[in-house]
């Protein structure tokens, strides 16, 4: 958290972890799924970096908004 406010100051609204982690299902070898939701992202669409403990996605608020939401 400390890392991104300092990346993106005022535009960053919050962290969200999702994957195994985020769903309570993580084992020993699982990494971290984060979403860092930022007030917008200077016109860019998500970007994602990803590591062998991180993958973390930088999404504008807008475009979560978007995501419709999936039935079964």
């Amino acid at each position: 958290m400390r890392r991104n406010a300092a990346d993106y100051g005022q535009k960053l609204m919050g962290l969200v972890l999702s994957g195994s982690a985020g769903r309570g299902m993580a084992t020993e070898r699982s990494d971290l799924d984060v979403f860092v939701v930022l007030t917008d992202t200077g016109g860019r669409g998500p970007e994602t970096s990803r590591s062998a403990t991180l993958d973390e996605t930088i999404v504008a608020i807008s475009d979560l908004e978007r995501v419709s939401t999936v039935r079964n």
